[in-house]
């Protein structure tokens, strides 16, 4: 087995890895989010949720990685279409890098949002 292909596998292993922890610090990939829940248990506890974005943060940088590994362990049978893929896929990752920065602004929200009163939150 050749180191690329070795380190391919890796970065498949660690992109799931980084998204079930990012999960068990509270970043949702799937599913209905209740916002009113998610803005209050973010403003209880900030850091959890800093730790999370920074998780799904270098999960994307492992897809990036990955997405260059994958193409020079197969590199050789369809050059073209290897670097068509390779950049739509770092594209989108760079995407997703760019949109998680407005999270950030999400733990501001979060502390007016658990500051206001029953009647402003509606």
């Amino acid at each position: 087995m050749s180191v690329e292909t070795w380190l391919s596998g890796f970065f498949f292993l660690f992109i799931i890895i980084t998204n079930f922890a990012s999960g068990f610090f509270g970043y949702k990939t799937f599913g209905d989010v209740d916002l009113n829940a998610k803005l209050q248990i973010i403003s209880k506890n900030p850091t959890k949720f800093k730790i999370s974005v920074v998780l799904i943060l270098i999960e994307h940088l492992g897809i990036i990685s990955l997405a260059i590994t994958l193409f020079i362990a197969f590199s050789e049978y369809n050059i073209i279409l290897g670097i068509v893929w390779c950049v739509f896929r770092i594209g989108e990752a760079l995407i997703q890098i760019y949109d998680k920065k407005n999270y950030w602004g999400l733990l501001n929200l979060a502390k007016q949002y658990s500051e206001t009163s029953g009647v402003e939150k509606d």
